[in-house]
């Protein structure tokens, strides 16, 4: 299950997760399967210890393009839209909505 892609990421998806274990492996097979275009995937976790991330551990060798992204700003993604924020390549995006 390589990535395929060796252009530039075109789509960042976002997968907000508490112990989602058997969900989020299967949504990232589903993923896999139909997103044809170069993308990542962050699985975004708010407290150390979520059952997600035994899923990002065992399927990162395969999928290089996902990795957890700990989210520090508060627990769950209802926030004022200026405190929401990506990491993606190093910078600090800010997403509007």
């Amino acid at each position: 299950m390589s990535s395929g892609f060796d252009a530039p990421t075109v789509v960042t998806i976002l997968i907000p997760v508490k112990n989602e274990g058997l969900n989020l492996t299967i949504m990232l097979k589903i993923l896999r399967a139909v997103v044809d275009v170069p993308h990542e995937v962050l699985v975004v976790f708010d407290k150390e210890g979520d059952e997600s991330l035994v899923v990002v551990d065992e399927m990162s060798p395969n999928y290089p393009t996902m990795r957890a992204v700990h989210n520090t700003r508060g627990a769950g993604i209802l926030q004022p839209p200026q405190q929401r924020r990506v990491e993606r390549s190093g910078e600090m995006q800010r997403r509007v909505g």
